[in-house]
């Protein structure tokens, strides 16, 4: 299961919902840009053993935007 957004860990409860998923049996992933993520739910990610994180890297405003538009 990948959780992505908008930015997935604006939700409360996201890490709640990833350990359903991994109690499950399923994979989970995350696709975040990494601001929200502290020290307390960075040991929370680890704990829970999940499978893969992509950060999304934009740069400045003019990469940001002649990366992925307006």
């Amino acid at each position: 299961m990948t959780f992505t957004g908008g930015e997935p860990f604006m939700r409360k409860d996201i890490l709640d919902i990833a350990k359903f998923a991994k109690d499950s049996g399923m994979e989970v992933s995350f696709i975040s840009n990494g601001a929200l993520i502290n020290a307390d739910i960075a040991r929370r990610i680890v704990e829970l053993g999940v499978d893969s994180i992509c950060f999304s890297l934009d740069g400045c405003r003019d990469v940001h935007n002649n990366v992925r538009g307006r």
